[in-house]
């Protein structure tokens, strides 16, 4: 009797347990299948987050064809203007290289003619120091005075000798007067030397005329070499002057009529030398 008791209280405890169990399921069930809790709104947020996926994926797909469209026509836009773009490069080398062999053509050209005035404006120092020196002697043998000639014995009488008269600052004034100065009208035409009497009755000896010629050459010589350093934007050069000693009155006043002579001339051959070029 206690046995079977004791059976049926254990059955009656394990059907309360197998109860008690069955509604711990059932609401944990009704718990997953909540749609506004648990599972059942995991569930639904992943079917939101799955579909704006798709749909952002669809949109990146639409502009991934777009841009791949662009791109396309751009590869197009390239591939049409490569050619041009080789012929302006060739164009561009070939300018260059013309542009080099130009450059330096012109400053050879520019070299060789300062080379050449270079040295013409050393040769016409050389003249201007060589004629300096002939310049004070003559201003020398000029003060000196004339030594009378020997007597010669014979047996008829001679007639006196005169001393030959000094040159003065007015013989050195004539002799530039018939100086030949550049012309401005007809350059090329040389102007006949007059030979003007001086103090004495006495015309001017051939050293003095050949003298006054070299010296109005030399001058004529440093103003074409002034021109052509102009030419060759040479305008602001100016020779040093050579180491010139100390001269006499007569002589400086010579060459200071030569050197306003050759001033005068220079400018009025400016102006028709630049409507030269103009013209040119």
């Amino acid at each position: 009797m206690i046995m079977s008791t004791a059976f049926d209280f254990a059955l009656l405890f394990i059907s309360t347990c197998s109860a008690f169990y069955c509604w711990t399921l059932s609401r944990r069930l009704h718990a997953l299948q909540n749609l506004r809790k648990g599972v059942g709104q995991a569930m639904v947020n992943l079917t939101k987050s799955v579909s704006s996926v798709e749909a952002n994926a669809a949109k990146l797909n639409r502009e991934a064809l777009a841009a791949v469209s662009e791109l396309r026509i751009m590869l197009s836009k390239v591939d049409a203007s490569e050619e041009k773009v080789d012929i302006l490069l060739e164009t561009m080398e070939r300018q260059a290289r013309e542009t080099w062999k130009e450059y330096k053509a012109k400053t050879g050209e520019a070299t060789e003619r300062l080379d050449a005035a270079y040295k013409s404006l050393t040769d016409g120092l050389t003249e201007a120091r060589d004629l300096t020196k002939l310049i004070e002697e003559k201003s020398k043998e000029i003060k000196a005075p004339a030594a009378p000639p020997a007597p010669q014995p014979v047996l008829r009488p001679q007639p006196e000798v005169q001393p030959q008269p000094q040159l003065k600052a007015q013989d050195y004034e004539a002799a530039a007067d018939i100086a030949p100065v550049r012309e401005t009208e007809a350059p090329r035409q040389r102007p006949a030397v007059r030979r003007p009497q001086i103090s004495g009755d006495r015309e001017m000896t051939a050293r003095e005329v050949a003298l006054a010629r070299a010296l109005a050459a030399q001058r004529a010589k440093e103003a074409a070499v002034r021109k052509a350093a102009q030419q060759d934007d040479l305008a602001n050069y100016t020779p040093e002057a050579p180491a010139m000693p100390p001269r006499d009155d007569a002589v400086a006043s010579f060459a200071r009529r030569l050197r306003q002579k050759q001033g005068q001339a220079s400018l009025k051959q400016a102006p028709l030398d630049r409507g030269r070029q103009a013209k040119a």
